[in-house]
């Protein structure tokens, strides 16, 4: 894990960012975790990369216990750099997602490709996604792609 700090005051500074590996295996997988205070709530931006076996989802499940316990209030949860996740671990994906929801906020998915959705759908877990809804807040540009919530 290394912890990068930027100066309070900087343009575009993030208080607190986070990069951890979630898999050495055989495809690998990490993900970096940026906080940021915006209208006294803490907000998460959380962007997945690489392919989410068993462990990548088990490390990436106690990450979003961890954030919710410390009072973060809303994450984007952004997958543009999602290659893959095993079929069988999307169930538990969904819970952990549905878990941080229901102890802390909303949740902002993000950049999933089709591939993706599909798998989630094939999953039983459709029902567990919606549109983003017209008034919500849109990420920063580099972060505009297809959005569904989860719920």
């Amino acid at each position: 894990m290394i912890v990068v700090s930027k100066a309070d005051g900087v343009r575009g500074a993030v208080p607190l960012a986070l990069n951890l590996e979630l898999n050495h295996a055989r495809h690998g997988a990490s993900a970096r975790v940026e906080l940021r205070e915006r209208s006294g709530e803490t907000t998460a931006l959380l962007q997945v990369r690489g392919w989410l076996e068993r462990i990548a989802v088990e490390r990436l499940s106690r990450t979003l216990d961890d954030l919710a316990a410390r009072g973060v209030r809303r994450l984007h949860l952004d997958c543009s750099r999602l290659h893959d996740i095993e079929s069988r671990q999307v169930p538990a994906l969904i819970e952990a997602l549905a878990r941080f929801e229901r102890q802390s906020g909303r949740i902002l998915v993000d950049g999933l490709s089709h591939h993706l959705l599909d798998l989630l759908r094939l999953a039983g877990c459709e029902g567990r996604l919606a549109p983003a809804p017209a008034e919500s807040q849109d990420p920063p540009e580099p972060l505009r792609r297809t959005r569904e919530w989860a719920s």
